[in-house]
């Protein structure tokens, strides 16, 4: 068991681990925080200081393309586009999501065809990237932390289009001794002790901002309540893979065994969220916020607001 888990069974940490996806969402996903997202923008993709700034990033709102809270765990992303040049999202995920590849060059596509109108100029594509960052082993025969794939000839590796592209970042793989800008960010992203984030943030002053705006957000009740409900989820989703698959039961009976214990998990998360959703209303935080914070669509948060 992580410390994560066993702080959800006994006492939440100070500090929300911003592995958990709607802390990473909270941090990096709000407009107010886009000087923090535009420095670690600019570590991932190897840009200089300054090429990236907050004024060139627009978060964009998902909700509407992007599958449900409920929908198996789903991975609460960061999407942005840049005035410059590109459309991001990025993904913070802690545990192993079958065909997770597949998926990712899935989103990349529809993130592409979702540019154009019937008629469209292909010349007026923007170019997408897929940032994937994950807590486990995806390339278990390759020891590098950071990987960024294109779509290149196969002999001579000149570059067929530039319109897509994945960079994926394995947070097991960083050497505990190393050190530079992104280094920095994934530490910061790994820690989960306070003098874990006070040795990083002294390296840099835009992470030591981070920290200052995840203190602020680990403060705030609802985030911490939500924050629990995640980590619950996703023990539980852990717990459900490996009953159905390591039991002795078979095929057909395990499906039907996860069919059911699936549907009560989602169940659960629903009314969890909306629970969540509630507490807010009572606080007076507006409906975008909360559907932000939850994962509800707006039209369900605006249902609990008129009940």
């Amino acid at each position: 068991m992580t410390l994560e888990e066993e702080s959800v069974i006994d006492e939440l940490p100070e500090i929300l681990s911003p592995k958990v996806d709607v802390i990473f969402k909270a941090l990096f996903g709000n407009e107010n925080n886009a000087a923090i997202l535009a420095d670690f923008l600019t570590a991932i993709l190897g840009l200089n200081d300054g090429d990236i700034t907050g004024d060139d990033i627009t978060i964009v709102d998902s909700q509407k393309n992007r599958r449900h809270i409920n929908d198996k765990l789903i991975i609460l992303d960061v999407k942005l586009k840049l005035k410059k040049d590109k459309v991001i999202d990025i993904e913070m995920q802690v545990e192993p999501i079958k065909g997770m590849g597949n998926r990712i060059m899935f989103y990349l596509a529809e993130m592409l065809t979702c540019q154009l109108d019937k008629g469209g100029d292909y010349e007026k594509l923007t170019p997408v990237v897929s940032v994937a960052i994950v807590d486990y082993l995806f390339f278990k025969h390759n020891a590098d932390y950071h990987n960024e794939f294109r779509m290149m000839e196969k002999n001579r590796h000149f570059e067929f289009s530039g319109l897509m592209s994945v960079h994926t970042l394995e947070l097991p793989k960083l050497p505990p001794d190393t050190d530079g800008k992104l280094e920095n960010w994934l530490k910061f992203l790994k820690s989960e002790k306070k003098e874990d984030f006070m040795a990083v943030a002294e390296k840099s002053p835009i992470i030591n901002e981070a920290l200052e705006k995840l203190i602020s957000v680990s403060a705030k009740d609802d985030m911490r309540e939500l924050y629990k409900a995640r980590i619950k989820a996703q023990r539980d989703e852990r717990g459900r893979i490996a009953y159905g698959f390591d039991s002795g039961y078979d095929k057909g009976k395990t499906e039907g065994i996860l069919q059911g214990m699936e549907k009560g998990m989602l169940q659960g998360m629903r009314e969890r969220a909306n629970e969540i959703a509630r507490n807010m209303i009572a606080m007076e935080i507006d409906a975008d916020t909360i559907a932000k914070a939850t994962g509800l669509f707006i039209d369900d948060v605006l249902r609990l607001q008129s009940e």
